[in-house]
């Protein structure tokens, strides 16, 4: 090798050093622009091709990381780890008999290579052939036991098969491996839901979501288990947080209107929290003040205008039946009575009046809520909602559970 070529090929090896330094660090532009200078100056540079081929696969230019990693393979057909790679584009292109066959050629040559057998594996499930898939899962469990994806794909073929013992097993070991895998957690809490432990699947959701609360597997993960438990609003919310956390699930929007269709109407459950108020489980605080607001969806100025006309008139009366002195007395004594014991008579009758109102009216009770002067509070647990923005349908849905028929 001459100085010229020696010194490209120093060059080369440290542009390619650099782009795989930007690409481990995720600019992923920085590298691509290094790989293609590699290239224009050495167009048959196999790390380059290959390199580069991997931007292109991440950047979902399928077709030329296909074409640009099978260059590679063309001019080294011996490496393993090209095969491999262009079998993983050939799955992300939906190809899995021609994922397979390269997977099965790298496998020849690195029969020891875990991160292989995994990715056959997924050539295998995507082609319907899940026993063949396993095998392949659990060999590469067992050349590497820290292979989380092992263990969901290992799970999941054995849903499928409808093995859910050994399904619960390969999702346990992944939670082992990475305890603090929302998506691990998540798979292991379906699987505890499909095996019908519908309360384990929730507990165990619930305190991975205190860890990692916009984790849309496992929000999702907790409405499953609501849904089945009978509890459809809950579920709801879950799913509607699903909705706005990451990563996006396509799935959950069909969980969403399953709930919606599920969940009780708002005359059902007004008739279920006035059940609770009549047993004593729920207490109803209304503010009477804020019925007064010229905003109010009833009026309740009756009780008040009612009270002062009592005292006017028992005024009136004694003033023309009684001395002026007596009168007078009469008049102060009603007045003093109205202001010690009197407004709480009248704050009750107000409060009973719109009570009936309310629970009279289902769209006359969503409008109250909406406006505020209203609170609940559950007896058992101390918990206080307020409107408006306190959610008392899930308040109602706790204390009153719906019966659901669980999911088929």
């Amino acid at each position: 090798m001459n100085l010229d070529m020696k010194e490209q090929a120093e060059s080369i090896g440290e542009l390619i050093g650099q782009g795989m330094r930007c690409h481990a660090e995720g600019d992923i532009a920085e590298a691509e622009r290094l790989y293609r200078v590699v290239l224009d100056q050495d167009p048959e540079n196999v790390d380059g091709l290959h390199l580069l081929g991997l931007v292109a696969h991440a950047t979902g230019h399928l077709d030329e990381a296909a074409r640009l990693i099978g260059l590679a393979v063309e001019r080294k057909p011996d490496q393993a780890v090209f095969l491999s790679n262009l079998g993983n584009v050939f799955l992300s292109m939906s190809q899995p008999a021609k994922a397979e066959a390269v997977l099965r050629r790298a496998l020849t040559i690195a029969p020891d290579h875990a991160a292989g057998h995994n990715n056959l594996g997924l050539a295998m499930s995507a082609q319907g052939r899940f026993s063949e898939a396993a095998q392949c899962y659990r060999k590469a469990l067992s050349l590497d036991r820290t292979l989380g994806d092992s263990f969901a794909n290992l799970c999941t073929v054995l849903t499928n098969q409808g093995l859910m013992g050994e399904a619960e097993e390969a999702a346990r070991g992944g939670v082992d491996v990475d305890p603090g895998n929302p998506d691990a957690v998540a798979r292991l809490s379906q699987v505890v839901l499909k095996r019908g432990r519908a309360e384990e699947a929730l507990a165990l959701a619930k305190a991975a979501l205190e860890r990692s609360p916009s984790s849309s597997t496992l929000l999702t993960a907790c409405g499953l288990a609501r849904l089945e438990l009978g509890q459809p609003i809950r579920a709801l919310d879950y799913f509607e947080r699903a909705e706005r956390g990451e990563p996006k699930l396509v799935e959950t929007q069909g969980y969403r209107k399953e709930a919606e269709a599920r969940k009780p109407s708002d005359a059902v459950l007004l008739e279920q929290l006035l059940t609770a108020v009549r047993r004593g489980d729920v207490e109803m605080f209304i503010d009477v003040e804020a019925f007064r607001m010229p905003h109010s969806p009833l009026k309740v100025e009756f009780y008040a205008n009612w009270a002062l006309l009592m005292n006017v008139t028992i005024w009136g009366v004694s003033f023309w039946l009684l001395p002026q002195l007596w009168a007078l007395g009469v008049g102060l004594g009603s007045a003093a009575l109205y202001y010690l014991f009197g407004r709480k008579i009248v704050g009750n009758k107000m409060r009973a009046h719109i009570q009936d109102r309310l629970g009279a009216d289902t769209s006359l009770w969503l409008k109250a809520w909406n406006m505020g002067g209203v609170s609940l509070r559950d007896n058992a647990t101390g918990q206080i909602v307020s409107s408006p923005d306190g959610r008392w349908r899930l308040m109602v849905e706790d204390i009153a559970p719906t019966q659901q028929s669980p999911n088929p």
